[in-house]
């Protein structure tokens, strides 16, 4: 177990104890009690970590799809700002 010194000279017990509340917090010490409380199985662990992952990638896939709409909705104001043929609209069928 690791030990953490607080130093409080002339100061209150409610200072001290928030000190060292701040200083766990720090070092992560109620997110790993947290982990430690029960006993996860490998394939359970993974399983969550494959899920999180799954998450994060439709999320970074959905970001990239707005702004490549945003994109296009942009170059297609320029391109009907300066021309005198107007942009045929995509419809929202086919955006998928």
């Amino acid at each position: 177990m690791a030990a953490v010194d607080v130093v409080n000279k002339f100061g209150s017990v409610d200072s001290a104890l928030r000190k060292l509340k701040r200083i766990c917090d720090r070092n992560g010490l109620p997110k790993e009690l947290r982990k430690r409380e029960h006993h996860v199985k490998d394939s359970e662990s993974n399983r969550r970590k494959r899920v999180a992952a799954e998450k994060r990638q439709s999320k970074r896939i959905q970001k990239e799809q707005s702004y490549i709409s945003s994109a296009r909705k942009r170059i297609r104001t320029k391109i009907e700002m300066y021309s005198e043929v107007p942009v045929k609209q995509e419809s929202s069928d086919n955006a998928g």
